[in-house]
């Protein structure tokens, strides 16, 4: 958590450091980093994507990941699931992302 914890710092209003977290795959790990059982480690990699959920390119990173996001929703921290609705809400107004229904077990 200590380095999930200093990666918020850095990513928090620094855009060229959000662009190098997206570049080198750190969406798609803090976005399984929401299944952990470490509900501080949740937090914080929730408030990242909250925070690379307002460039677009980001949330283009994040459609495949939908599933943990959701899955994220049934946390037991309401900072978690404030932070993955404002990811949802953010990624919902890519064209891309309306249709990715297909992308969640389950759904028509």
């Amino acid at each position: 958590t200590n380095a999930a914890a200093a990666l918020f710092n850095l990513v928090c209003g620094n855009g060229r450091n959000k662009i190098l977290v997206r570049r080198s795959g750190g969406v798609r790990l803090l976005c399984s980093c929401l299944s952990s059982p470490s509900e501080k480690l949740q937090d914080l990699a929730s408030g990242i994507l909250f925070m690379l959920s307002f460039d677009e390119h980001s949330r283009l990173d994040m459609q495949d990941s939908v599933q943990e996001l959701v899955a994220a929703l049934s946390s037991d921290t309401d900072t978690v699931i404030m932070n993955v609705t404002g990811v949802l809400w953010n990624m919902s107004i890519e064209e891309e992302s309306q249709e990715l229904s297909g992308s969640v077990d389950g759904a028509n």
